[in-house]
């Protein structure tokens, strides 16, 4: 299909029709230019004009049964790309052969909608991600080696500072946050500067990873009481992107 790669952010690699559209939409929350592709043959020819790429996400039947046949052949030519791979089933085993092919995650079509979009931020930021309800199922907590000791620094956050630090985990940039807090920006840019002095970070991602290995529940921190626990795990505990 024909597709402008100008300034391309996040390229949609997917062969079916209704789904493509669903994630090219969903994907424009990123705020970064979408491109869809329908072929690997495509997704090479848009990739190659598009140098600023930032994410790929790609279909792991795309090349046939599940398998990661076409991931391989499209980090095989653009292996600066971090590659996000969508299937069909919600099955451990595919998502950790995900990880272990060297894709920077694995998100089961079937997920929620908010779930994909996370995935993706996460992955923006340098984290490789599966969704935790795949590890709960086996009861294979050896993803988040939970820190206890970072549950009393987080506990000696303001309820504004921990407002912010959740968001911050579930992906959410500072406009985002502002928003959602009702907070001018910099405010926003304030707690956070705060935050990671208390919890003796340097960047958004490293507070995040604290936030998620407390293994607190992130769903205590809103104001309003009314979310669930994030059904979410960036598996930070296998490492950057490389």
């Amino acid at each position: 299909m024909e597709t402008s790669s100008t300034g391309l952010g996040t390229l949609v690699i997917e062969d079916h029709a209704l789904t493509r559209v669903s994630l090219a939409s969903l994907l424009a929350g990123l705020d970064l230019p979408v491109a869809q592709s329908g072929s690997l043959e495509d997704a090479f020819r848009i990739a190659r004009t598009a140098p600023d790429l930032r994410l790929a996400v790609l279909n792991c039947d795309i090349a046939g049964p599940p398998n990661f046949d076409g991931y391989n052949a499209f980090n095989q030519r653009f292996p600066n790309v971090p590659v996000l791979i969508s299937g069909g089933g919600a099955i451990l085993d595919l998502a950790l052969g995900a990880l272990d092919a060297g894709a920077a995650g694995y998100v089961p079509r079937t997920m929620a909608a908010e779930g994909i979009l996370i995935a993706a931020r996460l992955v923006l930021l340098g984290e490789r991600f599966i969704p935790s309800f795949l590890v709960e199922r086996r009861n294979a907590g050896i993803l988040r080696s939970r820190n206890p000791d970072s549950r009393g620094q987080i506990a000696s956050l303001t309820q504004r500072q921990r407002q912010v630090l959740k968001l911050v985990a579930r992906g959410a940039p500072n406009k985002i946050i502002a928003r959602d807090l009702n907070l001018h920006e910099v405010t926003v840019k304030a707690h956070l500067r705060s935050i990671y002095r208390t919890l003796g970070v340097n960047s958004r991602t490293e507070a995040a990873r604290t936030a998620f290995l407390s293994g607190e529940d992130l769903a205590d921190w809103q104001a309003d009481g009314g979310d669930r626990k994030s059904p979410f795990l960036c598996a930070t505990s296998m490492g950057r992107v490389q």
